[in-house]
């Protein structure tokens, strides 16, 4: 095999760090959604606010994401809460021992 093909197959890899640092973020989306919707708040318009768009880019992504009050209404039966904070939890901890790992720190917990 040419030395070049060897070290693209090593470049395209996703390495186990990759992929730890990826879960957290992509935990961490759906859980801002849904306790901006328990706040009441839209993420639409924090996404379009922060992202500094246009009255129809924003109204464009508002279409993308449920109403504030149709996902708080899904999240309400106690069931759900309990998994919301669980997850919350989960997440919490996945991250704290991924910054141990990286930092060489004693697990605390």
């Amino acid at each position: 095999m040419p030395p070049v093909l060897g070290r693209q197959r090593q470049e395209h890899r996703c390495s186990s760090e990759q992929f730890e640092l990826a879960c957290p973020l992509l935990c961490l989306f759906p859980f801002l959604i849904v306790a901006s919707a328990l706040a009441g708040r839209s993420i639409a318009d924090a996404v379009a606010r922060h992202a500094g768009l246009s009255k129809q880019a924003a109204a464009d992504v508002s279409q993308l994401f449920a109403s504030s009050a149709a996902t708080s209404n899904a999240v309400v039966g106690t069931t759900s809460m309990v998994f919301f904070v669980l997850g919350g939890i989960a997440a919490a901890t996945a991250l704290q021992q991924l910054y141990e790992r990286a930092f060489g720190l004693d697990p605390r917990g």
